[in-house]
């Protein structure tokens, strides 16, 4: 071949090759963003009621706990998901012990509770939920029995945190007695790196009506990772 042959194909590939690394670049400056932001306050925690048009007299107060996802990036977030991956319980001494055997559970988002998976548009947020604490004769009345399973050990008539998980694993602990814990949480999502949270639950199991009053028998703080 001649020279200008070479030169040509040269020029082809270093073009391409221009072109595949600028696209990666897009691609990069444009990705979706994931922050998250939590706070024990309304928004992000608030007071409600369940109501059902089939039970007129069912009138019950119900406090949400839950985070904020938000895409701060220049595409869509598709198929977020929060996992709820571990499960840590606090000893006498104060020290955090994992709890063996958990298994990855999907979190509700709140805005669907029938759904696990979100998209989030450019500069849009939702809320996940962490869990719900439920008026005592709410919870006496539709949640005890094949709902509430607790961790290995613990079982008494005291008001439980349930985890919003979409899916019930028969074996596996998903409420809280009063106590101290921690929670590992991890977004994961079709196009963005997964995010790891930690949260730190302090319940000491006394039912109030009032948001203010409630946030101070229930804490939830974000931490440091354990492991």
């Amino acid at each position: 071949m001649e020279v200008a042959d070479w030169i040509l194909i040269g020029t082809t590939l270093f073009l391409g090759a221009v072109a595949i690394w600028g696209e990666s670049i897009r691609k990069w400056i444009e990705r979706p963003k994931i922050i998250v932001s939590f706070k024990e306050s309304n928004p992000f925690c608030h007071k409600t009621y369940y109501r059902n048009e089939a039970m007129p007299n069912l009138d019950e107060p119900v406090f949400f706990f839950r985070f904020k996802v938000e895409n701060t990036g220049k595409t869509e977030l598709r198929r977020c998901e929060g996992v709820l991956s571990q499960l840590w319980k606090y000893d006498s001494a104060g020290r955090p012990q994992k709890v063996s055997g958990f298994i990855d559970v999907s979190l509700r988002w709140a805005q669907n509770d029938k759904l696990s998976l979100a998209d989030l548009d450019p500069y849009r947020s939702k809320f996940c939920n962490i869990g719900h604490l439920a008026s005592p004769q709410y919870q006496q009345k539709f949640e005890s029995g094949h709902r509430i399973i607790d961790l290995p050990g613990q079982h008494d008539n005291k008001l439980r945190f349930l985890f919003e998980q979409a899916e019930y694993p028969h074996s596996q602990p998903n409420c809280l007695i009063p106590g101290t814990y921690a929670i590992k949480v991890i977004l994961y999502s079709e196009n963005a790196p997964p995010v790891d949270l930690w949260f730190q639950i302090a319940w000491s199991g006394n039912w109030q009506d009032e948001e203010t009053e409630i946030f101070r028998e229930l804490v939830i703080t974000q931490i440091s990772k354990l492991e």
